[in-house]
């Protein structure tokens, strides 16, 4: 557990100021140190009882001091008295009091509602007795991992030395909840403390904010893999901080988003995260990206706004072209992703590189429809600029072997499967 006073809130917010609203709207918990020495924690746990006779509700009435006439005994408040085994050192603040610390930088501690944290008793061996046995020693916690929750309805601080000196005079009729028991408490900010695992969150949340680039792209919930290359590119290329460097990348997009990166399509991300890539690796030549083109997609003077200083050439055409496909899919949300796989094409990309954008832009894999279509249009384009005397597109399958041999498998399943039924059907007739 971390003092409040102790932590750097410099290096968490900007602007300064009072940090509690801060803490608030991340929902992190604030804890109020219990003094041993001084106070005593009492809480109250509701419990459900069944129905019971004359003897069992007098019984009853002794041991939690409440009327045996009365008509909630189905749901009363039983008062615990402590625990054996566990002392609770911190009470979270309920939602009143942190408002209150808000207003006045104070607050008092009437009363705590939901859960604390106790320490459990541990013990030492520290030697061992005439008879062999081991000789313990209590130990106390010191860590949060050591901490135990504790949940309870109400719980309140009672002054020791009120109580216990009630308790040896042995007054009748003596209890606990009694208001002249509690202790009056002023908590400010100074004497609250926090879990240090959820200062360790909101400083990696903060360093992730410095870290990151302002995305200037409305797509970034539709493509949060577009929007993870973009921030790894400003990682390495501009900052020059991703761990590992270029050979570092695919480690940082699948720690940074997990599970984004599905079917292999990693491999795709990653390499346009580079400043620069040999696309031509392994088969026939590619050749490098006209970046006009994104001005003919997105209107005159449009590449600046996409071939930024740390955006390799790949980069900006991808991120050009998902613009423009979440302007179609706006109109037509069902728009199928073969004309998004013909845009990719067209403006230089090929082979498993057009199947994992579709996927990180459009949200589907592309199936051996989409590639039959694909097919059939490279053809057709080629017979154009067979005639105008044009360059004509070199095919590069789209979908990777492996991939390939199970969809060939489905469909050969699925058609048995149809025949089947439709032979059923005519026998049936």
């Amino acid at each position: 557990m971390l003092p409040f006073a102790e932590v750097a809130w410099h290096q968490l917010f900007q602007g300064g100021g009072n940090p509690i609203p801060y803490l608030m709207k991340r929902d992190v918990p604030l804890y109020f140190r219990v003094d041993p020495d001084r106070h005593l924690v009492y809480h109250t746990s509701k419990r459900v009882l069944p129905p019971m006779g004359e003897e069992q509700r007098k019984l009853l009435e002794d041991i939690s001091w409440i009327s045996a006439s009365a008509d909630d005994l189905d749901a009363v408040q039983l008062l615990g008295t402590g625990l054996h085994e566990q002392k609770i050192a911190y009470l979270r603040l309920n939602k009143d009091s942190v408002e209150d610390l808000v207003q006045s930088r104070s607050c008092k501690a009437q009363g705590f509602v939901g859960c604390g944290l106790a320490k459990s008793r541990s013990y030492r061996v520290v030697g061992h007795d005439r008879r062999g046995l081991p000789i313990k020693r209590m130990e106390e916690v010191s860590t949060i991992e050591d901490l135990v929750k504790v949940e309870f309805d109400v719980a309140f601080i009672i002054d020791k030395d009120k109580w216990e000196g009630a308790k040896r005079l042995g007054e009748p009729g003596l209890r606990v909840d009694s208001s002249e028991f509690r202790a009056d408490v002023m908590v400010r900010s100074e004497d609250l403390y926090l879990d240090a695992t959820d200062i360790a969150m909101l400083k990696q949340e903060r360093l992730a904010t410095i870290k990151r680039m302002e995305y200037p792209f409305r797509h970034e919930e539709r493509m949060p893999g577009l929007y993870w290359m973009f921030q790894a590119a400003y990682t390495l290329n501009e900052l020059a901080e991703l761990k590992g460097g270029k050979g570092g990348v695919g480690l940082w997009l699948n720690e940074n988003a997990p599970r984004t990166y599905r079917y292999k399509s990693i491999r795709t991300a990653k390499k346009f995260v580079w400043p620069e890539v040999d696309r031509n690796q392994g088969g026939d030549e590619r050749d490098a990206f006209d970046l006009e083109r994104i001005n003919k997609l997105r209107g005159d003077g449009a590449r600046s706004r996409y071939k930024l200083n740390f955006t390799s050439d790949g980069l900006a055409m991808i991120l050009a072209i998902a613009d423009c496909w979440y302007e179609i899919i706006e109109v037509e949300p069902n728009a199928a992703v073969a004309g998004l796989a013909r845009m990719l094409m067209a403006n230089g990309f090929a082979g498993l590189e057009v199947g994992d954008l579709v996927y990180l832009i459009g949200g589907k894999r592309v199936d051996l429809a989409v590639e039959s279509n694909l097919k059939a249009w490279v053809a057709q384009q080629n017979e154009v600029a067979r005639k105008t005397g044009g360059d004509e597109m070199r095919w590069r399958d789209v979908i990777e072997g492996t991939e390939r041999e199970k969809l060939l498998k489905k469909r050969a399943r699925d058609e048995t499967e149809r025949d089947q039924k439709e032979r059923k059907k005519k026998g049936a007739i």
